[in-house]
């Protein structure tokens, strides 16, 4: 079995950003949450007919601006997602399937918002695909 687990503390600034009042204020770094944190967990076991797993990924991101002026409408919330994900190779290694489920809650998580504020009053947003399941046979 193998466990990983990592953690990042950020807390980023860009100086001197024009807004659009025309006054230069210091901000949060875009892209760039205050607590990213990965936990992932994988179990292989070895039988004489091939080689099974198991595995899990939890990922936490924090909230994060979109943009350099740091504006409410271009501000994601902090979410929380999980990956699963099972398999077998057969024992010359030439045959083997994984069976995923990517964001097992379902959760609705902001990838990217495109800045429209200025223009349109409104924020545009792209969200991550919802859960869903594959299936990955390989043939070598």
């Amino acid at each position: 079995m193998t466990a990983s687990l990592g953690f990042a503390y950020l807390h980023t600034v860009v100086y001197d950003v024009p807004m659009p009042d025309g006054t230069f204020r210091n901000q949060v770094q875009p892209l760039a949450p205050n607590i990213p944190v990965t936990a992932d967990l994988k179990k292989e076991w070895r039988e004489r007919f091939g080689t099974f797993f198991a595995a899990a990924n939890l990922t936490y991101v924090g909230s994060r601006y979109f943009g350099s002026v740091n504006q409410p409408e271009l501000l994601a919330p902090a979410y929380t997602e999980g990956n699963v994900s099972a398999g077998y190779t057969a024992p010359d290694g030439k045959l083997s399937f994984t069976l995923s489920v990517k964001n097992v809650t379902d959760r609705v998580i902001i990838e990217d918002v495109f800045d429209v504020v200025s223009s349109g009053g409104y924020a545009e947003y792209n969200i991550a695909p919802p859960r869903w399941v594959s299936l990955a046979v390989r043939y070598s």
